[in-house]
């Protein structure tokens, strides 16, 4: 059974909530990325791209403790 790599971007097509989806969007673009792309606007629908999942990343702009472009890392 063959693993998979997802980037998987939450938001919506409205004001700052664009930017996960912009960044998936450029991904996707931009070719060579060995993983596959995905644009949530629903994140209860996360769970349905974990099968199979070997490396996730989730990319969700929120007002966070730091200043703006900051990353954060769950592990």
């Amino acid at each position: 059974m063959d693993l998979a790599n997802r980037v998987i971007g939450i938001g919506s097509p409205h004001g700052d909530d664009q930017a996960a989806w912009r960044l998936v969007e450029r991904l996707r673009n931009r070719g060579g990325l060995n993983a596959s792309t995905v644009s949530l606007s629903d994140p209860s629908h996360l769970l349905d791209f974990l099968d199979h999942c070997d490396r996730l990343i989730i990319v969700d702009a929120s007002a966070g403790g730091g200043s703006p472009g900051t990353i954060t890392r769950l592990e």
